[in-house]
C-alpha cells in the first residue's frame, strides 16, 4: 500500500511528464496546466485527497466563466492498495481526460476557429 506522500510523488511526477507543472507545497493544488483560450491562458489544477479507508481522489478544476468547473465530474479514484504502476496508469487516464474536456471547451474551440 502506498502512503499519501508516495502516491503524491507518483501523481505529480506522472503529471509533470504529461505537461503539467508542480504547484508549491503551500497551496492545496498539487499540479497545474495552462491552456490557451480565446481570452488568454487559463489554468487547470489537480488536487489529491488524503482519502477515506479505500481510495484517494484525484480531482481537477478548470473554470469557464465564474462558476462552471468543467472538470467536476471527471475525477478518478486511486485505491489505497494500488501499486505504483497502476497508480501511474490512473493518472495518465485523468490527464488525458482533462486534455480532452478542456480542448472541447468553448474558449479553446473558439480560439482554434479564430
Amino acid at each position: 500500500m502506498l502512503t499519501y506522500t508516495e502516491t503524491r510523488l507518483i501523481v505529480v511526477g506522472k503529471l509533470v511528464k504529461l505537461g503539467w507543472s508542480p504547484c508549491c507545497n503551500h497551496v492545496a493544488a498539487i499540479a497545474r496546466k495552462s491552456f490557451q483560450t480565446v481570452s488568454g491562458k487559463q489554468e487547470a489544477h489537480a488536487y489529491l485527497s488524503k482519502g477515506d479507508n479505500f481510495n484517494r481522489a484525484l480531482k481537477g478544476t478548470y473554470y469557464w466563466g465564474a462558476v462552471c468547473n468543467l472538470l467536476e465530474p471527471h475525477g478518478i479514484l486511486i485505491p489505497l492498495d494500488t501499486d505504483s504502476k497502476a497508480c501511474a496508469a490512473r493518472v495518465t487516464q485523468f490527464a488525458l481526460t482533462v486534455d480532452a474536456v478542456v480542448s472541447d471547451s468553448y474558449g479553446v474551440r473558439l480560439r482554434t476557429v479564430s
